[in-house]
């Protein structure tokens, strides 16, 4: 809470991925107790959830374990991370990342044969596993980074909410001020001017 459309707009993108694949089954796991809620009064089923939950490496050594082992045995098909990325400090973007499978970055021209020494099974064997975790604390840190500065701008405008709200209450009540003010006076010139006369 406290934290603006952080978390309305994430999870209204997880709300799109469900429609865009109705044809698949998907497992989900939530971060966040707003997530929770959120997909239990649709009744959507949450396989695990992080309630209250800091970026630690811990946790991402868990994921990325569990993803691994969960992949290679093909009880998955890809895995997908869904959340708001900080472009700035003022501004998050909901970001949806594939996980696994593992994409190549860019367009290869043409093949340049490469020596692995260990062998490229052995090699990727222990990489790859060590490269998910680091890619998922990643992500966990950048969500966390994108709650904080989603905290700070909703606490921005609502204390300059605050501050508007106080200067036009602080207006009103010198203006009701000099109304009473103006009026005394008025009673007493007049009374005054009523014992001149009487």
């Amino acid at each position: 809470g406290l934290c603006g459309a952080y978390n309305s707009s994430v999870l209204r993108e997880a709300l799109k991925f469900f429609d865009w694949n109705t044809d698949k089954e998907i497992e989900l796991m939530v971060f966040g107790l707003k997530g929770v809620r959120f997909f239990n009064r649709r009744k959507i089923p949450i396989s695990q959830h992080y309630t209250f939950w800091e970026p630690t490496f811990e946790i991402a050594r868990k994921l990325g374990t569990f993803f691994k082992e969960r992949y290679t045995d093909k009880q998955l098909d890809e895995v997908n991370f869904l959340y708001n990325y900080p472009r700035s400090t003022m501004v998050q973007k909901e970001t949806l990342l594939k996980l696994l499978p593992f994409s190549a970055p860019g367009k290869k021209e043409k093949s340049i044969p490469t020596l692995f020494e260990p062998e490229p099974g052995i090699t990727l064997k222990y990489l790859l596993p060590r490269y998910l975790e680091v890619i998922i604390y990643q992500l966990l840190l950048e969500a966390k980074s994108a709650e904080l500065g989603a905290r700070l701008k909703a606490m921005t405008n609502a204390t300059d909410n605050a501050q508007e709200l106080l200067n036009e209450l602080r207006l009103r009540f010198f203006r009701a001020r000099q109304e009473a003010i103006t009026s005394e006076i008025l009673e007493i010139v007049g009374s005054a001017e009523a014992l001149r006369r009487g």
